[in-house]
C-alpha cells in the first residue's frame, strides 16, 4: 500500500519503481486530484475519501488494507 497527498508525488513514485511494480500496490489518495493522477499514470487499485483530508484519507488506507488482508487469506 502507497499513499500520496499530491499528483506530483504520484508521478515521482512511478517515475522511481515503474509503472509495473507501482501497479501492483493499492494506492491511497488524500483526494480526488491525486487519485485522478493516479488513474492518469495507469494505476487502477486507487482509494480515495470523497471529502479529501486526513480523516478520510485514514479510513480509505484502513479499507486497503482490509482489502489487501482478505485477498491473501483467499490466496
Amino acid at each position: 500500500i502507497v499513499t500520496f497527498g499530491s499528483p506530483t508525488a504520484v508521478k515521482a513514485w512511478v517515475g522511481l519503481v515503474g509503472l509495473k511494480v507501482a501497479q501492483e500496490k493499492a494506492s491511497v489518495c488524500i483526494g480526488s486530484t491525486s487519485a485522478k493522477a493516479c488513474a492518469s499514470a495507469g494505476l487502477t487499485r486507487v482509494f480515495h475519501p470523497s471529502d479529501p483530508g486526513i480523516p478520510g484519507w485514514v479510513e480509505q488506507v484502513l479499507l486497503a488494507v482490509r482489502e489487501q488482508e482478505q485477498a491473501h487469506s483467499r490466496a
